[in-house]
């Protein structure tokens, strides 16, 4: 008879954190072999701990989505006018992006493209409520215009500071081997300058 002893936190976390390494080199489906391999555990234990590979990777969004979440929070001008907090905010979410692109893309398909993405739908919400509340106060304090309404300046801002790292980093991705992608690579979109130049574009065209 197979006795199964008690479960380990420490097993569950190594699985968790497998996941996530292998998302943030860019395999964003990965397969119950490889995350085993990583972290070092039989394959029953991963079925012992999740059952399900879905299951498994519901946990491991849930982990990082989280995780993200609370860099955006993290800054230190809480007691600032909103649109100051909301620079810091933007500033934070293109940082994680240029710092840690695989795991930002992963995170942006889970949440609007992928086949789980309703399952994701209360998260979605949480996060554009919390940006969103900021996008309203400074409007109403007068530092936002207030003909846009909070979707409208959500994505207009993400268009200027996020997407150009996207679209770089995925023709990259696809066509890495073209003679032409070196000159692509010379196109600045993610150092502090480059980042710092585009919130100040972003934030002078949103006043009234």
């Amino acid at each position: 008879m197979i006795i199964i002893g008690r479960k380990s936190r420490n097993t569950d976390q190594a699985l968790i954190k497998a996941g996530i390494e292998l998302i943030a080199q860019g395999n964003y489906d990965p397969t119950v072999r490889a995350i085993c391999t990583l972290a070092n555990v039989n394959q029953g234990m991963f079925v012992y701990y999740f059952g399900f590979k879905e299951e498994y990777m519901k946990v491991l969004f849930q982990k990082i989505y989280e995780d993200y979440l609370s860099k955006l929070q993290d800054y230190p001008e809480k007691d600032a006018k909103a649109a100051i907090q909301l620079q810091q905010i933007f500033y934070r979410m293109t940082k994680y992006f240029i710092e840690n692109f695989n795991t930002a893309n992963f995170l942006t398909e889970a949440l609007y493209h992928s086949k789980a993405a309703s399952y994701f739908t209360n998260y979605r919400i949480q996060h554009f409520i919390f940006v969103r509340t900021l996008i309203e106060q400074a409007q109403r304090e007068g530092d936002i215009c207030s003909d846009m309404n909070s979707y409208e300046i959500y994505t207009t801002l993400q268009s200027i500071l996020i997407q150009p790292i996207i679209i770089k980093n995925n023709i990259l991705q696809q066509h890495k081997n073209e003679p032409l992608m070196d000159k692509l690579k010379l196109i600045d979109v993610s150092s502090e300058s480059s980042l710092q130049k585009r919130l100040r574009v972003a934030f002078k065209g949103l006043r009234p």
